[in-house]
């Protein structure tokens, strides 16, 4: 644990507090619609590229002050390499995520298959669900059906944002566009969540063992919470004008049930 007052802390609480003054100048806008739709249209790239790297600052010096800086790096790398790599395979053949193609809307595009923010999307992701599940199991990990049990729920708590992201960023920002949907949900392929799972879960085994000696979750980690809630929420919303009520529903209860057993857990060990 780092100290009080440490560059650490301190650099942690700067980066939530840009997020949250951008999430809320986000909020704001997407409900008034104040900025002309030509200014907005140029605005959008940049802007959301911002969003995801502020996110994914945040969870990088979270995970820095749970763990160490040296460990938070390599965690950080392999998630940051290991989605870059599902990704441009998933872009160049179809597996494991179905048949889709990025568009323009994300900025740059390494090898012209795949967004450069798109691996901060997953590190945002992948590690806040996995720090939110492993406090939740970590008292009892020393029983190996419940490690397993914790990997899987954390790729389904990955996988259920995932649900809720999806149809904002295939069908009403055009990050992406999918060509064959299968069996899905508005024309968005259940391969994908397949393969977002299947990804998570690998990363999170292979992370797993990147983790200090001993490693144990000290405070509620209401800071990963609060960040994979409030990326919910802007999409919920954004779902919610747009027609899509299946994500929300899921958003909603899922975060709602994250948070009651994060509260029950906190108040339990205060006690």
């Amino acid at each position: 644990m780092t100290p009080p007052g440490s560059p650490l802390r301190v650099s942690l609480k700067a980066a939530a507090i840009l997020f949250g003054v951008w999430y809320v100048i986000g909020l704001i806008l997407m409900a008034t619609d104040w900025i002309p739709k030509d200014v907005a249209d140029r605005a959008r790239i940049w802007g959301d590229v911002v969003f995801l790297l502020l996110a994914a600052a945040v969870t990088f010096l979270y995970s820095a002050k749970l763990c160490g800086g040296r460990a938070a790096v390599m965690i950080s790398a392999i998630v940051l390499l290991a989605s870059a790599g599902a990704e441009l395979f998933g872009a160049k053949t179809g597996y494991p995520f179905g048949q889709y193609q990025y568009t323009e809307n994300l900025g740059t595009k390494l090898f012209g298959l795949m967004p450069l923010i798109i691996p901060c999307c997953w590190l945002t992701i992948v590690l806040n669900a996995f720090w939110i599940v492993y406090y939740l199991f970590q008292r009892h990990l020393a029983d190996p059906s419940a490690k397993l049990l914790m990997f899987i729920a954390s790729a389904f708590v990955a996988v259920l944002t995932d649900f809720n992201l999806e149809p904002v960023a295939s069908l009403v920002k055009l990050y992406w566009i999918w060509f064959d949907p299968g069996f899905g949900y508005q024309g968005i392929p259940g391969l994908n969540f397949f393969g977002w799972w299947m990804v998570t879960f690998v990363i999170l085994n292979v992370v797993h063992h990147f983790l200090p000696e001993k490693f144990e979750i000290a405070e509620t980690p209401w800071i990963p919470y609060a960040l994979l809630a409030a990326i919910n929420l802007l999409f919920a919303l954004i779902n919610f004008r747009s027609g899509f009520l299946l994500p929300v529903f899921v958003a909603l209860n899922t975060f709602g049930v994250l948070g009651i057993l994060l509260y029950w857990n906190d108040q339990k060990t205060k006690n």
